[in-house]
Parts: C-alpha cells; sequence; structure tokens
C-alpha cells in the first residue's frame, strides 16, 4: 500500500518572519517549497531455497555427536582443532620436578541448554591425536583419514548432558598470559561425564618438552608443528549434538617442597597446559542428509533455511524496480529516508522444536564467498545481520538505504548482482566494551561484532514467508509549490 504524506513550509515561514527578517530570500524559498514524503510497500519479494554443501566456520564452537529429527534429516558432527599451549606450564619458582597424577581433556559449554536433543542418552566420544599440521583454509566437509591413527586412539568417555557442573569465575587465560594479559568473566558448565582420562605419558611429555625447550611454548606456530591437535569423534550413540564451546587439557600434579622447619611438604595442583582458542583452528566435520519432505518442499520452491550447512534462501530486491517508479537518484531533489524488508517466519514442526536461526546474514550473493573466506564483517551498507523477532516471527533489516545509496553512487546502474540477495544463517560473537564518564564515574556497556560465521551451533530450520514479507521506502520529494 502506498500512503503519501503533505507537509508544507508555513511553520517555518512563521519562525522566519522573527528570527530571519534580514533575509527575506530564505523565506520566500521557504514560503514557495512543497514537502511530499511518500511510503510504498506494494513491492514484491521472491526467492528459493539453495543448498550449502560445505561452511568455513573459524569459531570456537565445537559441534559434537549425532541426531535425527522428522521434517529435518540427520546430522552428525565430528572436531578438529588446534591447541594453544600455556607459555608457563607450572610455577618453575617453587616447583621443580612436578609428578602427573591424571591428565584429562575437559569441554565446557557456556549455557546449561548448550545442546540440542536427549539430555540423557548415552552418547561415547573418543579422542585422537593429530599427526600433522591441519590445512588452511579448513570446511566442514574435511576428510581427516590422513591427520590421525585410527587404532590408536588416546582416551574415550561416555556422557549424557543431565550430569552438569556449574561454576562462575574470573577465567583469567593463564595459558594466554604471554600474549595477552586480558580476562574474562563468564558462566560455564562442565559435562562432568564427558572428561575424557589422558595418558599420563601425555602430560609428562608436555612437561619434559618445556623443560628442554621453554620458547616453544611462547611461540604458536612452532609448537602447532611440535602437537598439531585432537581429532574428537562421535563413536557411539544418537540423539544429542554438543555445543562446546571451551576445551582444555587440564594437568593434576604434585610436589614436595620443605617447609621453613625443614620438613617435606607435599602440595597438589592444577593447570590447564592447552586450551582451544579464537586464534587457532577449529573445525566442525559435519554430515547433514536433509529429510525426504523436508528436501521436497524445498524442490516444489519453498524458501527454507536450515543450518548447519543446509540452505540459504537467495532473494530478488526490486531495486530497479523502486528506482524507476520514483525516479530516484535522477535530481537532487528527492531524498531517501528509509529502505526497510521485513520478512514474516514460519517455524518447522519438528521432534526437537529447532527454532530458525537466531540470526541471519544479508548480503549479495556474489560476495558472501569473499564474506567467509576473509573473516569480514558486517558494515551496514553492503552486507546486515538481522536477528529473529521471536515475539513477532520475522527478520527485519532496516538500514537498507545505505544499501540502495551505495548502488546508486557507484554509477547510478542497478544490475541482477545488485537485486541478487542472500539469507544465510549465522553464529556471531560479541564483545562487551565498558565506557566511563566523569564527574560521578557513570558507567555504560555496549557490544561490539567481533565475528560473523556460517552457524553451526546447533540444529536450525524455519520457512520465510516471502508472499507477505515487505519491502518498505520511504523518500521526501521537495518541489515548488503551485497555487
Amino acid at each position: 500500500m502506498k500512503k503519501l504524506f503533505y507537509f508544507t513550509a508555513g511553520l517555518l515561514l512563521s519562525i522566519a518572519a522573527y528570527s530571519c527578517t534580514d533575509n527575506s530570500e530564505v523565506g520566500n524559498s521557504l514560503s514557495d517549497t512543497q514537502f511530499t514524503i511518500v511510503a510504498d510497500s506494494s513491492f514484491t519479494i521472491t526467492g528459493s531455497s539453495y543448498a550449502i554443501p560445505r561452511v568455513k566456520a573459524r569459531t570456537v564452537t565445537q559441534l559434537l555427536g549425532a541426531i535425527k529429527a522428522t521434517n529435518f534429516g540427520e546430522l552428525s558432527s565430528d572436531v578438529v582443532t588446534e591447541m594453544m599451549p600455556s607459555a608457563q606450564l607450572y610455577d618453575t619458582t617453587e616447583v621443580t620436578d612436578p609428578v602427573i597424577d591424571e591428565v584429562r581433556l575437559v569441554m565446557f559449554i557456556r549455557a546449561a541448554t548448550g545442546f540440542t536433543g536427549d539430555s540423557i542418552v548415552p552418547m561415547r566420544m573418543t579422542v585422537y591425536e593429530l599427526n600433522k599440521v591441519l590445512p588452511d583454509p579448513i570446511y566442514s566437509d574435511f576428510d581427516p583419514t590422513d591427520y590421525y591413527d585410527a587404532s590408536a586412539p588416546i582416551g574415550s568417555a561416555t556422557y549424557t548432558a543431565s550430569d552438569m557442573d556449574k561454576s562462575t569465575a574470573d577465567r583469567e587465560a593463564h595459558f594466554l598470559s604471554y600474549y595477552s594479559s586480558s580476562s574474562y568473566s563468564y558462566t560455564y558448565y562442565e559435562i562432568r561425564e564427558a572428561r575424557v582420562q589422558l595418558p599420563l605419558s601425555f602430560g609428562q611429555r608436555l612437561v619434559d618438552e618445556y623443560k628442554q625447550n621453554p620458547s616453544l611454548f611462547k611461540d604458536v606456530e612452532n609448537f602447532n608443528q611440535y602437537f598439531p591437535g585432537f581429532y574428537i569423534k562421535n563413536t557411539f550413540g544418537s540423539g544429542r549434538v554438543m555445543n562446546f564451546s571451551d576445551t582444555e587439557v587440564e594437568v593434576v600434579y604434585h610436589y614436595r617442597y620443605k617447609t621453613d622447619v625443614g620438613t617435606d611438604t607435599i602440595v597438589t595442583d592444577s593447570l590447564s597446559y592447552l586450551a582451544t582458542s579464537p586464534e587457532m583452528i577449529t573445525n566442525n566435520i559435519i554430515n547433514m542428509q536433509v529429510d525426504e519432505a523436508l528436501k521436497a518442499r524445498i524442490e516444489a520452491g519453498e524458501p527454507l533455511l536450515v543450518a548447519p550447512q543446509g540452505y540459504q534462501v537467495d532473494i530478488n530486491v526490486p531495486l530497479r524496480e523502486i528506482v524507476s517508479k520514483y525516479g530516484l537518484g535522477s535530481d537532487n531533489m528527492k531524498t531517501i529516508n528509509e529502505l526497510r524488508l521485513e520478512i514474516p517466519v514460519e517455524e518447522i514442526d519438528n521432534d526437537y522444536d529447532f527454532a530458525p536461526p537466531s540470526y541471519v546474514l544479508m548480503i549479495r550473493s556474489s560476495e558472501k564467498d569473499a564474506f567467509f573466506d576473509e573473516n569480514q564483517l558486517t558494515d551496514n551498507t553492503r552486507s546486515y545481520v538481522g536477528t529473529y523477532n521471536s515475539t513477532d516471527k520475522c527478520y527485519e533489516f532496516s538500514a537498507l538505504r545505505s544499501y540502495l545509496i551505495d548502488v546508486l553512487d557507484d554509477d547510478g546502474t542497478i544490475t541482477d548482482e545488485d537485486e541478487t540477495i542472500s539469507i544465510i544463517p549465522i553464529d556471531i560473537s560479541q564483545e562487551s566494551v565498558s565506557s566511563t564518564y566523569s564527574y560521578y564515574y557513570s558507567s555504560s556497556s555496549t557490544y561490539v561484532l567481533t565475528k560473523v560465521a556460517p552457524m553451526v551451533s546447533a540444529p536450525a530450520m524455519a520457512k520465510l514467508d516471502l508472499d507477505n514479507a515487505k519491502i518498505v521506502l520511504t523518500y521526501t520529494n521537495r518541489s515548488a509549490r503551485t497555487n
């Protein structure tokens, strides 16, 4: 529906009579000008689904497990990951010869809801050492066969998601202490049963290497050559996928020292010798088999979003029609106020109530590969993050004015490429930035986007209701008043 709103300069003229009486030209100019605000939402959006055969998701998310759901399909995911070394494995001023008592791989989730599926179904993970450095770039269809010895696992654990250890702490990333002095606070949950006991020899090997070559642990690239990382594989069970966000190798050790009175005292301590980190490669090896019923809907033309490694929706935004209809860009008498896109969402019934993707990326289809390959961030001109509004059940992109202006400012020509836009499920990372003000020392926090990656955090799907999608244009036209 198109709506026209008319404003005149009468009020401005009355103000000018009091404040600008020495400039009659301004008053006359204002009195002869008419402003018309036009809002039009009659444009049509079309689109269809396209398969995402693989993704490059350089995140710390480790999706592990297997799940099957009606109207969705079968999903399984394993993990390969490099590890960041601790710059110091123990306190060298106090400890000269630590004795290793326990070595374990510990995996954390950031919320009690950090999994999808049945919390009590038993699953088994098996851990292998990588025998060579992972390739870069690396994708979700990576074949780890030549990167580990399938006959030589170094640990395994059978676990559920029902036994969680919740902690809230300021976790100083001591394993990054050489590289960064920052610390951070968060609530995390350890799945107790998912602790994988590793050989004591693994921890001792790290200690021996540290004694002989401590500088190796301060050089990430060289350390990665020494220890390429882990392959963590789901080897039993189906019905749940875990969204692990932190993985560490914890070593428990003891040592002796003499007290002031000369007696020996035994002290037990523990440290994280290795940990996943955003700076290191973490890759999810994803196998997605789409349900035949869902595939039939897509083949029939329904625009469906499916993640991870499922489907995106490519839409056509009729920019040429918009510009042609109103002659935008043809003169300086028209000002584009707003171009907004609203896409209603229909949730899809399934066994585990998979929700629509929390975030989607909107970008030219021709630019999406470069966006992910180069680890770009959205700029609200050529790329946008859309957040799912679960109350209104829609995605909204409210700043497309910048996109249209960017297209018109190029050479004024709009191409098929400019109108072909991809909507892609994504995961995002944000950091809180605090600002402190003087006088009363008040402070505030804002969130800054730090990472945009293809969605691998959880299964998700939704139908975009393009028949009821709206692209709303609002612009102001300035013209001479006719009496």
